[in-house]
């Protein structure tokens, strides 16, 4: 797979897989954080993982990364 592949199927795992669980993970993070600014600080923590790991995100189980 060359490289331009291999980005083009990272971003489309990212965008199908990821971006429409950020808001529920957004949500999760504010109970667990009790203030905005610091579940921001969370979800974004989560999300730069995710962004590392997408790759290996297969769609068997779309929403295992939210437990991470």
């Amino acid at each position: 797979m060359t490289e331009v592949a291999r980005e083009q199927r990272q971003r489309l795992a990212f965008d199908d897989y990821v971006v429409p669980e950020i808001p529920v993970r957004y949500r999760d993070a504010l109970s667990l954080a009790g203030t905005p600014a610091d579940a921001e600080d969370l979800e974004q923590a989560n999300t730069t993982r995710v962004c590392r790991a997408v790759a290996r995100l297969d769609g068997a189980e779309p929403r295992a990364w939210r437990a991470a």
